[in-house]
């Protein structure tokens, strides 16, 4: 029975908040290459942070943020 954070996270959050509530089992985790479009997705968005992202990245992070 989820409660709180929790229950919250999984009727209003993401599909990604969702598998941290526990309710889909322990360890839930990412492929590799699911990983490591995490990665490039948080890259990008750190360094939109400093500085305008070219056309290209800015149409790669739109890609890997659906």
């Amino acid at each position: 029975m989820l409660r709180g954070t929790d229950l919250d996270r999984l009727r209003f959050g993401s599909v990604m908040e969702a598998y941290g509530t526990g309710v889909f089992g322990v360890g839930v985790t990412r492929s590799e290459e699911g990983q490591r479009r995490v990665d490039e997705l948080a890259g990008l968005n750190v360094a939109s942070l400093d500085r305008p992202l070219s056309p290209d990245e800015a149409t790669r992070r739109d890609a890997l943020s659906w």
